[in-house]
């Protein structure tokens, strides 16, 4: 069993196998208090992963992938991300094979294992949340308001409520790395005199969650009609308003899962409110995303703390791809060889540099006459496509057979869900009836598990070789981009290497053999597997590992610069 993690005033008690106790210090003099801890069940503590990272190495990282932020910069704007870089194999022009990269996801402040991060760097990562709940705290005194900031986790998705609560077992075991940043929000916002309420939206929403369900329950059974339902939910919502006003002059840190909140919260006048009291600040980019998408609002993000002003592109892949796409034709990434030469490393993008929004066969006779197969092949794989609501079906079904058509196997992303979750592909043989049987099935689990904030857009791209290490394990990596302040208040952006992460050993062969998909997400190979996540995980700062890639320290400082 680890020992206990302390931080600060941060102590993990891991006495009690069923329930983990996560509370600082001086939560013990905050209302509720317990109902944070109750968010999670086990903890899946990296903390080792993070000790094996070599911190000077992360440090030279750092340095050589420091790039100014313009000056006026909220400090929200920007904390941190968490790009996913896919090695995968191609041939080249004399027949070798080689590795290629593709950027396939950023994720956002919600990035799981984030105590995987070397000290130096997690440190800065959480000065940078502090140094946003400072500016919070400053303008809700300006304004004669206390502050209401969220933080929330993926989870829960698709579990059912029994008279309000959730079952123990459907809470994440990466909850409770939430509450490193829960920590700094309310010490931040508190104060001597008034001291930072924190609780769990479980606990805030549990009568409006009742009243909800029982609703519900009457519905079904046909004891309500639709519009006496429709009431009751109303006269849910407005209890809970009432509630709510007894906490209007404490300033609150609540932490939550994101279907909780978005199924509690509302979008007025482009401002996002929990139960009638303004938000704040939101921490985590498929939250904010997801609450826009199902109240069909968009958040002012000028008037409201959103940590990531980016926050459609961490949570929908295709906005991902376009600005990624748009950034590697832009005279700032024209100048990325001149800063790498001057940094005293040689620049080398492994393809990382090229992405093609691909929109039609016809585009693609024109772009690829003069090439020869190996060559085309290579400049295939860094295409995607963008499939809309209003595209629909037909859409998906076009993308299958021109992908098809061009001796592709498809690769469909959703937005707006996490932990890999309804990513589907194209199987070796299936026909073209059977993958819109299994498409159609697969997009309303993703309704009736994320809501209608999730699914549409679709990102396709091509199902990759994906690289394996040399024990036969698929692999990808993950990096980490984060903001750091410096004396003068100016703020710089960085990446280093995060992890190498694989899959499981006999899931590689069963992949390699037909060209089929299968995720390199922690979650999942635990599941599958029973073994711990540490099995599955390397600490990638570090010279054997970045090896062990088979990749060169000049290739991970240009990787760097590139998923910026």
């Amino acid at each position: 069993m680890a020992p206990p993690l302390t931080r600060r005033g941060l102590k993990v008690d891991l006495s009690d196998v069923c329930r983990k106790e996560m509370l600082a210090d001086y939560f013990q003099t905050i209302e509720r208090s317990r109902f944070v801890s109750l968010l999670t069940v086990t903890i899946n503590d990296l903390i080792i992963i993070s000790n094996k990272q070599d911190q000077k190495l992360a440090d030279v990282f750092e340095k050589c992938s420091s790039i100014e932020l313009p000056v006026g910069t909220k400090r929200s704007d920007f904390i941190c991300c968490a790009p996913d870089v896919l090695p995968y194999n191609i041939k080249d022009s004399k027949n070798l094979i080689k590795l290629d990269y593709n950027c396939a996801e950023i994720n956002g402040t919600g990035f799981g294992a984030i105590r995987t991060l070397p000290l130096n760097q997690f440190e800065t990562i959480l000065n940078t949340f502090r140094n946003s709940a400072s500016k919070i705290k400053e303008e809700c005194e300006k304004n004669g308001e206390n502050p209401l900031i969220i933080v929330s986790n993926s989870g829960r998705e698709g579990v059912e409520r029994v008279n309000g609560e959730y079952p123990i077992s459907s809470n994440s075991s990466v909850m409770w790395e939430r509450l490193f940043i829960v920590d700094e929000y309310a010490d931040q916002i508190s104060s001597s005199t008034n001291p930072c309420h924190v609780d769990s939206i479980d606990n805030i929403a549990i009568n409006y969650y009742k009243q909800i369900d029982l609703a519900k329950v009457n519905f079904n059974n046909g004891i309500f009609n639709k519009d006496e339902y429709k009431t009751e939910i109303k006269n849910a919502y407005d209890n809970s308003t009432i509630s709510m006003k007894k906490y209007d002059n404490k300033p609150m840190v609540l932490l939550g899962y994101t279907r909780d909140i978005v199924e509690c919260c509302k979008i007025e006048h482009d401002l996002p409110y929990l139960f009638g009291r303004r938000i704040n600040g939101i921490v985590n980019d498929r939250t904010a995303f997801s609450l826009s998408k199902i109240e069909n609002k968009e958040i002012n993000y000028k008037k409201v703390h959103i940590m990531n002003v980016n926050f459609e592109e961490g949570a929908d892949k295709f906005s991902t791809a376009l600005a990624r796409e748009q950034f590697h034709s832009s005279t700032e990434a024209k100048l990325l060889p001149t800063i790498a030469r001057d940094r005293g490393f040689i620049y080398d993008p492994c393809g990382l540099d090229k992405l093609y929004n691909f929109q039609s066969n016809e585009e693609d006779l024109d772009l690829i006459s003069d090439m020869n197969n190996n060559d085309l092949a290579a400049f295939r794989m860094r295409y995607f496509r963008g499939i809309t609501e209003k595209d629909g079906i037909n859409g998906i079904m076009k993308a299958l057979d021109d992908f098809k058509n061009l001796g592709m196997k498809p690769l469909f992303k959703p937005s707006g869900t996490g932990e890999s979750k309804g990513i589907i592909a194209y199987k070796t043989g299936e026909s073209n009836e059977d993958f819109k049987q299994r498409f159609c099935e697969n997009i309303n689990n993703i309704k009736k598990e994320y809501g209608k904030g999730a699914g549409y857009p679709y990102m396709v791209m091509p199902i990759l070789s994906l690289a394996k290490t040399i024990k036969g394990e698929l692999y990808d990596l993950r990096f980490v981009i984060y903001k750091k302040f410096n004396c003068l208040g100016n703020s710089t952006i960085h990446t280093i290497p995060l992890l190498l992460r694989k899959g499981p050993e006999n899931i590689a062969e069963e992949c390699m053999e037909n060209n089929d998909f299968f995720p390199t997400n922690l979650i999942i190979s635990v599941l599958k597997t029973g073994r711990p996540g540490t099995d599955f995980v390397v600490p990638l700062c570090r010279e054997d590992s970045i090896k062990q890639a088979n990749l060169t320290n000049d290739q991970i400082k240009t990787l760097a610069l590139e998923v910026i």
